[in-house]
């Protein structure tokens, strides 16, 4: 396991701290402060990680992916890890809960990692996906630290990356995570990250209850009820990538914490063996060609259709340098950016440098930018904001810089517009709504013309086929018994279940927008998404 073929003595654990309880803790009345939402406090300030003994191991071992599935004494921890041809890193899958409490404590479960390299008692946190920001135990650089919290008082946020390195030899150990964690570095050569919290006692932050969450749910709040919790703990899953090599761990943490976070989304449809898939297309590139090895496309937005007042077609375009300065020998070197690659068929006709918001022109904002120091305030970082080819733009290390494109359509270089269905293709109680419908692979539809084009309408929607409650055989015209699935009908369509399809179209729609269904009438919902 490593990058550019480097190795290292690696271990990894698993563990919890037991959380704080005044109620069981604490030794005098001051003593009041919980383990909770908001504070993370161990039931002892030198406790050390309870660890949990592994139990068993499976390896699979094929020829694409070697795979090592580790159970443990606690059976609600579970942890895969795989490893996979030309991938520098070894990924951590890990399932963890519902965390036990029966014996009355809360617990905070934790994984660690143990390396033999000579951290100094130094290691480093992302801020928010950018600067990586030094951290030393026991130690703030502003003023004189009194360590009453030896464990809690060393967690820092982790947005999306830690790493501890040697820095005589550049030899680091990286971890890359999918979400925001609490990390820390204890020991040198060590890495841990908190994956999940159950506690029962309230932190008197505010929230009013222990962050104690269940699938549940939690009873009515008083003068209503007492607010009890019921149902088994939550289970969470998620990954880690594990990252070693020579170079320093800012360039392992860079080389995979963009991609880790702005994974490909992978959608899945099906058909029956007759029904012809209705792709528009079979492939689609954003770029002409590819971007620099440092460089990240963030946003390409059209911000211009056929319905909109702007005669022209618009962009908008935000990219984003992936290196700090020093992290890197070549990669933390400004970069040249052709802004005409970002727009296949498409010809550049106007260039506008926006704030990061993209809600001010950036000239205007530097000319009326307010001098803090009294100082003349540099908006420029030593290089034109656009090359004198008018498309071309220079990205310094860290920076993110967005514009408004105006462009016109090359002739022949645009696949053909998605238009609407022919009526011949609708059936009864289908689309019955349809403004301008999208055909979808999996035959389901996008609607663009219904009050709003931020709305989906879908009538009675469902995997594949729609149609109209008052069709139903029963007659039951019941929105709620329409709503929630209850109907047992089949459609006279199609024949398919209303319970099961209905609801796994459902399922399927939440994991994609924040929606909520309001009935318009008897059977219509208005599905708003946020995209």
């Amino acid at each position: 396991m490593g990058s550019s073929n480097a190795t290292l003595d690696l271990s990894q654990e698993w563990g919890y701290y037991t959380s704080w309880d005044s109620a069981l803790d604490s030794e005098s009345s001051k003593e009041v402060q919980n383990s909770g939402a908001y504070i993370f406090r161990p039931s002892r300030p030198d406790q050390k990680l309870q660890t949990v003994k592994a139990s068993s191991a499976t390896f699979h071992n094929t020829s694409g992916v070697i795979e090592v599935r580790i159970e443990y004494d606690e059976p609600w921890i579970q942890s895969t890890y795989r490893m996979m041809p030309d991938n520098p890193y070894l990924e951590v899958e890990y399932t963890v809960g519902p965390i036990a409490v029966g014996d009355g404590r809360g617990k905070e479960i934790v994984t660690r990692l143990s390396s033999p390299i000579k951290s100094s008692g130094t290691f480093y946190t992302d801020s928010n996906g950018r600067d990586f920001m030094q951290r030393v135990k026991n130690y703030r650089p502003t003023w004189d630290l009194n360590v009453f919290e030896p464990v809690a008082g060393n967690y820092y946020p982790v947005n999306a990356a830690i790493y501890v390195e040697d820095n005589s030899t550049k030899e680091a150990l990286t971890v890359v995570t999918d979400r925001t964690q609490g990390g820390a570095s204890l020991q040198d050569g060590s890495v841990e990250l908190m994956v999940h919290r159950r506690t029962l006692a309230d932190d008197s932050r505010g929230v009013s209850e222990p962050m104690n969450e269940t699938d549940g749910g939690v009873t009515a709040y008083p003068p209503y009820g007492n607010a009890t919790r019921y149902g088994e703990g939550l289970v969470i899953r998620g990954k880690h990538r594990i990252l070693v090599g020579g170079a320093g761990g800012a360039t392992l943490a860079r080389s995979a914490m963009d991609q880790f976070f702005a994974e490909p989304l992978v959608f899945v449809g099906s058909s029956t063996k007759k029904e012809a898939l209705r792709f528009q297309m079979t492939g689609f590139t954003g770029v002409v060609k590819s971007l620099p090895p440092n460089i990240m496309l963030i946003t390409r937005k059209r911000l211009t259709d056929e319905t909109s007042s702007v005669p022209t077609v618009q962009f908008l375009i935000r990219v984003g340098h992936q290196y700090g300065l020093g992290e890197d020998e070549e990669l933390s070197s400004p970069a040249q950016v052709d802004l005409a690659d970002c727009l296949p068929g498409y010809k550049i006709t106007k260039v506008e440098e926006l704030t990061l918001s993209a809600n001010r022109n950036y000239d205007a904002w530097a000319k009326s930018r307010l001098d803090w120091t009294g100082a003349k305030v540099a908006t420029s970082r030593g290089s034109p904001r656009v090359c004198d080819d008018g498309t071309t733009i220079e990205i310094e290390p860290m920076d993110i810089r967005t514009f408004r494109i105006t462009c016109t359509a090359i002739k022949d270089s645009q696949p053909a517009p998605l238009v609407a269905p022919a009526s011949k293709d609708l059936a009864p109680g289908r689309l019955a709504r349809a403004c301008r419908a999208n055909y979808l692979c999996t035959n389901r539809v996008r609607w663009e013309g219904c009050e709003k084009l931020e709305q989906w309408s879908f009538r009675a929607a469902r995997d594949h086929c729609c149609y109209d409650a008052k069709a139903m055989s029963s007659g039951c015209c019941s929105t709620s018994c329409t709503a929630s699935g209850a109907h047992p009908a089949p459609c006279p369509f199609c024949g398919h279940s209303w319970r099961k399809d209905f609801v796994r179209f459902l399922s399927r729609l939440r994991r994609l927008a924040h929606w909520s269904t309001t009935p318009n009438s008897r059977s219509d919902f208005w599905i708003r998404c946020m995209y």
